[in-house]
């Protein structure tokens, strides 16, 4: 996920660099009426009216970068804590059937109301982690295989 800051330097096709973020930033927060969303891809920012982003189900606002930071300390204190047990899974196939019932829902997949979209590994690890201990020790790489 990129951060607000890094969207509003993609909208106005800046460099992500500090003085183009303040610059960036301040151009949006001008405009007291709109607001840097996305729809499907977060390298692809929009201004749109807030209004239509509040009303829609389709715009994802972006979060500022120290959301995103404190977000990623939470998970990965959650993630390496000594005392974590296994909350919820007892064996793999629990483990199996659980990321198939969070991911890969069938039964929606021709619903006009969702969007099938792509999840990176590290998504579902960093998921999976909050029930299961077995996966501490393990790389991306070594969840993805």
């Amino acid at each position: 996920m990129i951060s607000k800051e890094e969207a509003s330097c993609l909208f106005y096709c800046k460099s992500y660099e500090e003085s183009n973020v303040k610059t960036c930033l301040e151009y949006i927060e001008e405009s007291p009426d709109v607001e840097l969303c996305y729809t499907s891809n977060p390298e692809d920012p929009l201004l749109i009216c807030r209004s239509r982003i509040y009303g829609s189900r389709v715009y994802k606002l972006y979060k500022l970068k120290r959301e995103l930071e404190d977000e990623a300390a939470k998970t990965n204190e959650a993630a390496t804590r000594e005392d974590k047990e296994d909350l919820m899974f007892e064996n793999d196939s629990q483990i199996v059937e659980f990321l198939n019932h969070i991911y890969r829902k069938e039964e929606y997949l021709f619903d006009p109301r969702y969007k099938l979209i792509s999840v990176h590994d590290k998504d579902i690890l960093s998921v999976i982690w909050k029930f299961t201990s077995k996966f501490d020790k393990k790389a991306l790489l070594g969840f993805s295989q």
